[in-house]
This record gives C-alpha cells, structure tokens and sequence, in this order.
C-alpha cells in the first residue's frame, strides 16, 4: 500500500495476513478501530488482479482512517509531530521494507 505523510511517500508490502494481525491489535488497543471497514478475506479468485488492486484500495482508505485515528488519541503520537521517521518508530508495521 502506498502511505503519505505530509511531504514524505512510501510503500508497505505486506501479506494480507498481515494487516488483518494489526486490525486485530488496534480494535484490542481502542474498540472504535473496529468500526472502521476493513476489507473481507476471500478464498475463491483471491490472485484476481481486479481482486488484489481493489482490496489494496480497501486497505489504503482503512490505513488512512486508522493512522489517523491512532495519532489523534494515542498519548505516544499526539507527543510529537508526525513525519515518517515517528510514524515508523512508534507503528513499526509501516516501515518500508
């Protein structure tokens, strides 16, 4: 998925997988992450271009709701301005590999 911060872009290749494990410990940190969409697992035509390019959307537009509730109401990020370099550090998940 591509993320931007003000000035700063970057990609984060993940598993699906992945991202399903972060959803799952942010709804744990904070039950109103769990309101946000976060896209379906689908077992049948999941290698789909179609499929893989929209659920990559899905996961963009649930990141950016996310990240930005995250930052708002987490004591550790509403501390410092948010750049990539903080982002990254206190949500390790969004380093580029």
């Amino acid at each position: 998925v591509y993320i931007r911060i003000a000035n700063e872009e970057w990609n984060v290749y993940r598993r699906y997988s992945d991202f399903l494990k972060l959803h799952q410990l942010l709804c744990k940190q904070d039950s109103a992450v769990s309101a946000f969409k976060f896209p379906p697992k689908k077992k049948v035509g999941k290698k789909e271009k179609a499929f893989v390019e929209e659920r990559r959307r899905a996961l963009e537009a649930y990141l950016r709701m996310a990240i930005n509730h995250v930052v708002q109401t987490f004591p550790e990020f509403t501390a410092v301005p948010v750049t990539k370099e903080t982002l990254s550090k206190l949500l390790t998940f969004l380093n580029d590999v």
